[in-house]
């Protein structure tokens, strides 16, 4: 009297799983672009923050200069007011940064 699939939804059937479950691989979109090597970029953070010597030191603006400096003694304001240097593997790295290609 009622077919076989009565009170069955398309999704509840046998065959219609493979329909809903089973995804058709999908081919590379051709839109996209190439994945040839692109050429690196520079760390805009660090270029704001940081600046290389000719002979290869990277400079840099102190800490804790920025306020509140009447509390702190004279000496002190004079040693922030002379740019920090970084040498060894912390400018390594931070050159490596700023270089444009890779």
């Amino acid at each position: 009297m009622f077919p076989d699939n009565f009170g069955q939804h398309d999704w509840q059937t046998p065959r219609a799983s493979i329909h809903f479950f089973a995804s058709p691989r999908r081919e590379k979109c051709s839109h996209r672009k190439s994945t040839m090597p692109q050429p690196g970029k520079t760390h805009k953070g660090l270029a704001k923050r940081f600046k290389v010597t000719a002979s290869g030191k990277v400079k840099h603006r102190n800490a804790n200069r920025g306020h509140l400096m009447g509390k702190k003694s004279g000496n002190r304001k004079r040693r922030l007011r002379k740019d920090g240097v970084r040498t060894g593997f912390n400018a390594v790295y931070i050159v490596e940064a700023l270089r444009p290609s890779s």
